[in-house]
């Protein structure tokens, strides 16, 4: 149902001759991923330059970084949004080609470095070490606004149209509204996204999601849901947390899993690397699964049909939950129980 927000279909709803062949291209996609067909372009964020500039590779970047951070990225209305080292890159997914390059020195500007970001219209939205939310102006790349509620690290930042959600490493949810100038204006209510004092232990590596009256966020191997500003479950799952996405209700989650040893088979115990939850249920049911090598997942796209896993080895991987058989869960220990017996490829 997405493809009714496309531009692309937009322009040609009073056409059916485009209609149609707009139509039998998604056919062909479809058939495609179901083949398992595949065109494979690479963008090669780490030597591409825009004005001259481009990623300088610091070597000190796995002492004080996890590998999370050069992977991470947002895909909004044909940009996407990369973090490569200490640059944010915006890339056409038409043209495939870079349009904006920001060094570490436009994103710092202000004394304040960025941990996390998105981005929303012509703003770089970007969270900071010191509880700033900055918006930066991706044309004249200059900080337009900026506000904090406190001095918090800030894990990570959702925007979903003029609202912006915000999650400091000890997992408080702030709530921000985006106003014309632009300006930001905290619209935080005490008493609203109460975190269980058992995950309020400092950490910087939470992520957040929402979709309609949910948000999600995750602490180490903990998922937390809250509908309408009000804590409703959180559970746990076999391994770190390392990315998350919600549609329909349907919560996909990138674990750190756990991997064989070399030259041994893989033993059935080992901590899968994915799985999704169904949240239209109390408690929710999950479904694990496990990939070929069992690596670490860092990104995830889940759609009505499949589940499309990035690991940290640079390979994808499709899951197809079109047929997803959830088994019951009578109590949260239930749902660590439920694992799949097929492996993915």
């Amino acid at each position: 149902k997405n493809v009714l927000n496309y531009s692309v279909y937009e322009k040609i709803t009073k056409n059916p001759q485009l209609l149609r062949r707009f139509f039998n291209r998604l056919i062909n996609i479809n058939n495609h991923v179901v083949s398992g067909t595949f065109n494979k372009e690479i963008l090669d964020c780490l030597e591409t330059k825009v004005n001259g500039f481009g990623v300088e590779v610091n070597p000190d970047w796995n002492r004080t970084h996890n590998y999370r951070g050069v992977y991470d990225m947002v895909l909004d209305k044909g940009r996407l949004c990369v973090s490569v080292y200490d640059t944010i890159q915006l890339w056409c997914t038409k043209t495939r080609k870079p349009t904006h390059l920001f060094t570490k020195k436009i994103l710092d500007q202000d004394h304040s470095l960025t941990t996390c970001f998105t981005i929303h219209e012509d703003f770089l939205i970007s969270g900071t070490d010191n509880g700033y939310i900055k918006l930066i102006d991706v044309n004249t790349e200059k900080v337009v606004a900026k506000n904090r509620v406190n001095s918090n690290y800030i894990s990570d930042v959702k925007v979903n149209k003029d609202l912006l959600m915000s999650l400091d490493w000890f997992g408080q949810i702030s709530t921000w509204k985006i106003l014309p100038g632009p300006l930001l204006q905290p619209l935080s209510k005490q008493g609203h996204y109460e975190v269980p004092r058992l995950l309020q232990n400092r950490n910087i590596e939470r992520l957040i999601e929402l979709e309609g009256d949910l948000l999600i966020t995750s602490y180490q191997s903990h998922i937390t849901v809250f509908k309408s500003a009000n804590f409703l479950v959180s559970f746990p799952v076999h391994s770190a947390v390392l990315c998350i996405q919600i549609k329909d209700k349907m919560l996909a989650f990138g674990c750190k899993g756990e991997t064989q040893p070399d030259g041994e088979e893989r033993p059935e115990t080992l901590a899968p690397n994915c799985g999704i939850a169904d949240l239209s249920s109390m408690p929710p049911r999950i479904l694990y699964f496990r990939t070929v090598d069992n690596d670490p997942v860092i990104s995830i796209q889940l759609t009505s049909r499949f589940l499309f896993l990035g690991d940290v080895n640079g390979e994808i991987h499709v899951i197809s939950i079109e047929n997803a058989q959830f088994p019951q869960a009578n109590n949260i220990a239930d749902m660590n129980l439920n694992m799949t017996e097929t492996y993915v490829d």
